[in-house]
């Protein structure tokens, strides 16, 4: 069986290595491989390609740092190795399963509550999740994973132990709401929030995509870039008395705002629109 992957020239060139091409394949025969080693490999693959894998937003995602470009016909990232080896395929291979570990490990800590006296004013904007059905967590992480605002009655336990990676990789704000009579239990409001500096400015938002007007402070949410695109270009085509040169399509990212350039998206929603 053949597998491709993506070799480092010129890392390739200091090692002495002849590597005339950058995307090389080589032909291995799974049978003679570990069962660890082909899990790390068929995790990867696309195809025949042996990808990267990313760790976004409480996702794992295959080929591209930014699940928006699942939607589209943009190349997706190999894994790139320093040799057309198979051994220098699977050394970096591990290394990919060592970042995205390291990567879940840092949310693997205790959720920090808010405690509440009664509920928050916005409660009714809360999608309510039953703990009293068998499963009932599998339902709370679609809602979850789609960043939605969810209230639901468990033990700290659950937060603590089942629930505190997805919630702190997906930047979850998670307020408590003693139940009277209960310390082992608790009702929790959950909602996304990210704060940070853009430039000198604090922008805070409850999506981890936002047009930002850097001029009026104005904050637009979107679900996604390419929602954040129509705002962008939607605002600042058509609306009088605003400047497009102060809008700004942000994306959280590390910790952080950061921007996205325009242009990039629009030859990326091309591409979607094309692949459609």
């Amino acid at each position: 069986m053949k597998l491709r992957f993506e070799v480092d020239q010129a890392e390739a060139f200091r090692r002495g290595l002849d590597c005339p091409k950058s995307i090389v394949s080589i032909e291995i025969d799974p049978a003679t491989l570990p069962q660890e080693t082909r899990n790390l490999l068929a995790n990867r693959m696309q195809g025949i390609d042996v990808l990267q894998l990313f760790y976004v937003d409480g996702e794992i995602l295959k080929g591209h740092p930014f699940k928006e470009l699942l939607q589209t016909a943009a190349e997706p990232q190999r894994i790139r190795t320093t040799a057309p080896t198979f051994e220098e395929l699977v050394i970096a291979v591990r290394e990919n399963e060592l970042t995205i570990e390291s990567c879940r490990r840092t949310f693997r800590q205790a959720v920090q509550f808010q405690l509440l006296s009664a509920p928050p004013q916005n409660h009714q904007d809360f999608w309510f999740v039953s703990s009293t059905v068998p499963d009932w967590l599998n339902e709370l992480d679609v809602w979850l994973s789609q960043g939605n605002r969810v209230v639901f009655e468990t033990f700290l336990h659950d937060i603590q132990h089942t629930l505190n990676e997805k919630l702190n990789a997906k930047h979850y704000r998670v307020m408590l709401l003693p139940i009277p009579g209960s310390t082992a239990r608790g009702r929790f409001y959950c909602e996304r929030l990210f704060t940070g500096k853009f430039g000198v400015t604090n922008v805070t938002a409850h999506s981890r995509v936002v047009v930002y007007n850097e001029k009026s402070g104005r904050i637009v949410e979107a679900s996604n870039l390419f929602q954040a695109l129509d705002i962008y270009l939607f605002n600042g085509t058509t609306h009088p008395g605003i400047n497009i040169n102060d809008l700004h399509i942000l994306r959280w990212e590390e910790e952080r705002w950061v921007i996205v350039a325009p242009e990039p998206l629009i030859d990326l929603a091309k591409t979607r629109l094309r692949a459609a």
